[in-house]
């Protein structure tokens, strides 16, 4: 399992957000710090806790293990914001009971978010123009995991063939794991069969 993390960057301020900010905090920081950005916000796209940090979950939750995560992240920078689904955060809670002190809910409305059941019950697609987020739900010749909590084969289903079907052929997706790849494109999905048909224009 070899997650992605990213660090998105507005070239003429340097401001910068990380999406999916777990395994390695102190690698994130270095790299924010070596390129001397400034931190101003933090995306989950989902709850699981190999994307949030935190205790595992069953049956390695009684292990005295934890994995470094987000909650260090707001601690090193408790001035940034956390984004996180409304419906995701009870279970990133779980994981990370710490952080009930460190975030507060923050309206979605101002991020190009497209909400999608598949993967899990909640999860975001960030996406504009040219560049598109996955979390777990697409992944290079592959869809995320439907065996797990909240997995959706329905829902799946549809999000392949409406929401990322009809995205045009030429934007580049960045998935959650680089599961034979760390980036595609909605058209080499598409050739593969991964992703449904967009409508013909």
């Amino acid at each position: 399992m070899k997650n992605l993390i990213y660090v998105i960057v507005d070239n003429s301020t340097k401001e910068c957000i990380v999406i999916d900010a777990c395994w390695d905090v102190d690698g994130i920081v270095k790299f924010i710090k070596n390129k001397r950005l400034k931190l101003v916000g933090a995306i989950v796209t989902h709850h699981h806790f190999d994307h949030v940090g935190g205790k595992p979950p069953p049956p390695f939750n009684q292990l005295p293990i934890k994995v470094s995560g987000l909650c260090d992240l707001l601690k090193r920078f408790p001035k940034i914001n956390a984004y996180i689904h409304p419906s995701d955060i009870p279970h990133v809670l779980k994981t990370n009971p710490e952080l009930s002190d460190l975030f507060t809910s923050i309206p979605l409305s101002n991020l190009p978010i497209r909400n999608r059941q598949s993967h899990l019950c909640s999860q975001s697609i960030l996406v504009n123009e040219t560049r598109l987020f996955t979390g777990d739900t697409l992944m290079c010749g592959c869809t995320g995991r439907l065996d797990l909590p909240g997995g959706n084969l329905k829902q799946m289903k549809k999000t392949l063939k409406k929401r990322l079907g009809d995205l045009d052929d030429k934007i580049v997706v960045f998935p959650g794991h680089d599961y034979g790849g760390d980036w595609t494109t909605i058209g080499i999905e598409k050739r593969k069969g991964v992703i449904g048909k967009a409508k013909r224009k």
